[in-house]
């Protein structure tokens, strides 16, 4: 396998992985969401938690 392709696939493994773990830290501190608009909400800070913890 070339290595680029092994390295972008390592770096994409690991953004999801750090996503989901922001995602489930969300609904761990708000709750599991039961309509569209929590869903969006928790969505919404998931990411901006993501987005801290890449560049923080």
């Amino acid at each position: 396998m070339n290595r680029t392709l092994l390295t972008m696939i390592v770096v994409v493994v690991f953004f999801l992985l750090s996503f989901g773990m922001s995602y489930a830290m969300e609904i761990f501190f708000r709750g599991k969401p039961k309509t569209r608009e929590e869903r969006k909400r928790v969505f919404i800070g998931a990411f901006i938690w993501w987005i801290f913890s890449l560049f923080g």
